[in-house]
């Protein structure tokens, strides 16, 4: 009963360091905000109440665990207790010799400890089994997006990615997308506009099947990409998002993710096609293409990050690019850099580009406005074709003054 309540009180404090490592690591990774609002004495205080949520519950596993080694030993040695007092009994009246009380109870010490250390060990089990059945529920946990059995490879595009009637939403509630038709000609450039929440860096996660359509389908010259292996679609295609991520590893090995058996002179000429090779060369240290980037890339600035980035999708060379909002969070310097990178970067690919700034999208063969309100395309059009229309198009360039 003790060892179950060990198990209970393990269960509960892993719980409570769960809650405690989110804490420490939300306020280290926003220490700059932190210290901006002032708000440190508060995240010391949330801090330290979740810290002493982990101390007690702690301390509740170790006063168990002593109670449980009490009872143990205790009734080890009432154990052993009796049995000398049953031998000096039958010592006393000449029914055992001492030499057999002697071994009898050397072996009933060696009994005991193996008991205790059993014990131990059982409770180091209890204790630490609530941590096993998390983490083997996550990796025991299947994933929703599976290949259907026998499924081909996909084709490599040669005429068009088309959304047919796409219907999609998170969860229960409402849904994002409502009847979405899209066409992505191959070797065009198509831009998606519209405003935030309206749903276009989910169309982006569809099309690379990291979620599946509630509705309507994704086709690759009209091959259902849930028909296809899905690893053989992510092959054909390259992402560059504003939310890039760097490993903290150096930027060769960084560059190198996109395509892992490329030389070093392949890595090179992807750095200086994306405008980023000089760079390279004068950042501090002297150490090139071997200057570790930090956690995330922390050591380098956006715009170079983000011309990385664009380096490893050249590397890995798949002819369906897909960006993010690539340039929403440069500056104009960094910006222009960044621009250069992605023109070389598009140049003979099929392209969708989702981006705020539509002074980044003015040349596309063809733009699509996303409607918040509707969930589907409610216009389509060049440049100039959407002004002319003084629509939703026109509205969101006067917006941004750029008409």
């Amino acid at each position: 009963m003790l060892l179950r309540k060990v198990s209970r009180r393990s269960r509960r404090a892993r719980r409570r360091q769960a809650e405690n490592f989110t804490a420490l690591e939300q306020i280290a990774s926003g220490i700059k905000v932190i210290k901006a609002m002032g708000s440190a004495a508060a995240e010391r205080a949330r801090y330290e109440r979740t810290n002493s949520a982990l101390y007690a519950a702690k301390m509740k596993i170790a006063l168990a665990r002593a109670e449980s080694d009490a009872l143990i030993g205790g009734l080890s040695f009432a154990l052993i207790g009796v049995v000398v007092l049953g031998s000096a009994a039958a010592i006393a009246h000449a029914r055992m010799d001492s030499s057999s009380v002697l071994t009898f109870i050397t072996a009933l010490i060696r009994l005991t400890t193996l008991m205790k250390t059993g014990t131990k060990a059982y409770g180091e089990i209890q204790e630490n089994l609530p941590a096993a059945a998390r983490l083997f529920a996550v990796l025991n946990q299947e994933s929703r997006i599976t290949d259907r059995a026998g499924a081909p490879p996909c084709p490599r595009p040669q005429q068009a990615i088309q959304l047919h009637n796409v219907r999609f939403g998170y969860g229960v509630g409402a849904e994002v997308l409502r009847g979405v038709n899209l066409t992505l000609p191959v070797g065009k450039i198509v831009a998606l506009v519209g405003e935030s929440g309206s749903g276009k860096s989910t169309l982006i996660d569809l099309i690379l099947r990291f979620r599946d359509v509630t509705g309507g389908c994704i086709s690759v010259d009209g091959v259902d990409i849930r028909s296809v292996q899905q690893a053989s679609l992510v092959q054909h295609c390259a992402l560059v998002s504003q939310d890039l991520f760097l490993f903290n590893d150096t930027i060769e090995n960084n560059i190198r993710y996109g395509r892992p058996d490329a030389t070093a002179a392949e890595v090179e000429e992807a750095a200086r096609r994306a405008h980023i090779h000089d760079t390279i060369l004068k950042l501090p240290g002297g150490q090139g293409y071997q200057t570790v980037v930090g956690d995330r890339g922390d050591r380098l600035s956006g715009g170079q990050r983000q011309r990385i980035a664009i380096a490893r999708a050249l590397l890995r060379n798949a002819p369906v690019l897909l960006l993010d909002e690539p340039t929403s969070a440069l500056d104009a310097e960094s910006e222009h850099h960044v621009q250069a990178a992605l023109r070389e970067l598009m140049r003979g690919r099929t392209c969708l580009v989702i981006a705020h700034r539509l002074s980044t999208v003015q040349h596309a063969d063809c733009i699509c406005v996303l409607s918040r309100e509707t969930g589907n395309v409610v216009e389509t059009g060049t440049h100039q074709e959407l002004l002319s229309r003084g629509g939703e198009y026109a509205r969101l360039v006067q917006m941004q003054q750029l008409g």
